[in-house]
């Protein structure tokens, strides 16, 4: 099943299984969803919905691999018991199994789906703060060490155990980042 995109360039859905996609913007007249902005999900599968000369298409999107990451992306549009929007899709109860479906229509250029496949997942500040504190007192302990017996050279300061320790959990934090960004 194609769809032209706003550029000509024709939409394989069926090809979106499988890869993590990023929500963009939407109206909520094109689609009732419960990610906003920015959130991503990974497409789990993709079914034909058409009904008569209605063309679409149901795709299943799974957001458990990115719970953390989404957390922080969420808004509060859902409504209490009172009528305000003060709840996001996590705090509402309507997140359950972390899954949502979408369709789409396929036989127009007015409705895009709601998201774009990407080929690597963002990787947070907080993460990156992370790995440099580490990093920082792995450096902090080397320091430290030299100060208190100046005999030993450098050298052999970096052979240390307990240096090496913590430098080695810095050093696997930022590699894990590292893969994380590569992976889809």
């Amino acid at each position: 099943m194609e769809q032209m995109d706003k550029n000509g360039k024709g939409l394989d859905y069926y090809s979106l299984k499988g890869k993590v996609v990023q929500f963009t913007p939407v109206s909520e007249v094109e689609y009732e969803i419960y990610a906003d902005e920015g959130m991503l999900a990974r497409v789990v599968d993709v079914q034909d919905d058409s009904h008569g000369s209605d063309k679409m298409v149901k795709i299943t999107v799974d957001f458990n691999d990115f719970f953390d990451y989404n957390k922080r992306l969420q808004k509060p549009n859902f409504y209490d018991n009172d009528g305000n929007a003060n709840q996001t899709w996590y705090e509402s109860g309507l997140y359950k199994n972390g899954l949502d479906t979408i369709i789409c229509m396929t036989d127009t250029t007015q409705h895009l789906p709601p998201f774009v496949p990407i080929d690597h997942v963002p990787i947070t500040v907080d993460e990156c703060l992370d790995v440099l504190k580490m990093i920082h007192e792995a450096g902090n302990y080397l320091m430290i060490a030299c100060e208190k017996d100046r005999t030993l050279p450098l050298e052999e300061r970096w052979h240390d155990p307990e240096f090496q320790k913590s430098f080695s959990e810095a050093d696997k934090k930022a590699r894990g980042l590292l893969a994380k960004a590569k992976r889809i």
